[in-house]
């Protein structure tokens, strides 16, 4: 990235990329009545669903890294 808008940038690090964690998952297999995201994450969060749509409803969900609504 060199601009944004008309003003010149530079970006610059003062630390180490290889100090940030890579992130960890835990795989989990399972069966759902459906694909909705909302089944899915209460697979996930071993919750209802009502209590799943609640968080995507908070904007708590990223969907490919993607906000969801």
């Amino acid at each position: 990235m060199t601009k944004i808008g008309k003003c010149g940038v530079k970006i610059s690090y003062d630390f180490d990329l290889s100090d940030i964690p890579e992130p960890e998952f835990d795989e989990i297999k399972s069966t759902v009545a459906s694909i909705r995201l909302d089944a899915v994450l209460a697979l996930a969060l071993r919750t209802s669903r009502e209590k799943a749509q609640d968080v995507i409803k908070a904007k708590g969900v990223t969907l490919n890294r993607v906000m969801t609504y």
